[in-house]
């Protein structure tokens, strides 16, 4: 997966992903990440856009 962004939307990603990186390993039915010494490994499945969007409840992701 690649993450395209400039501006505004780069700047958004460089804050989540600091912030991820203070949790090592995290698990959602449409996305997970890893921490692994140095790499990132980030999967996401190709519908995570709908699987999101039926988690997505007045501003918060409910990690379910």
């Amino acid at each position: 997966m690649i993450l395209i962004a400039d501006g505004f939307e780069r700047a958004k990603l460089k804050d989540i992903f600091y912030s991820l990186i203070q949790i090592k390993e995290y698990h959602h039915s449409a996305i997970s990440y890893r921490i692994n010494e140095r790499n990132i490994i980030f999967q996401a499945e190709e519908n995570q856009d709908e699987q999101l969007d039926d988690e997505w409840v007045q501003g918060l992701l409910l990690d379910g």
